[in-house]
């Protein structure tokens, strides 16, 4: 499993490195595309809790134990 998000973060980090030191945009560009690179996962992350404890039921969403 930490192998799988390493091989994803990785290339990610270093293709946002390339894009925030690039000359061919602006600063003003540069800093809504680091902006929004922050803001969709977040979205989506808080999204995906938002249903799950709406499917589950708030005393069960989040319990280990329940699923094991």
């Amino acid at each position: 499993m930490l192998t799988n998000i390493a091989c994803v973060v990785i290339p990610c980090v270093l293709v946002f490195g390339r894009l925030l030191d690039t000359k061919l945009i602006s600063q003003k560009r540069k800093a809504w595309v680091a902006f929004l690179v922050w803001v969709i996962p977040q979205t989506a992350c808080f999204i995906w809790i938002a249903l799950e404890y709406h499917y589950r039921g708030k005393n069960a969403a989040l319990d280990y134990t329940l699923y094991v």
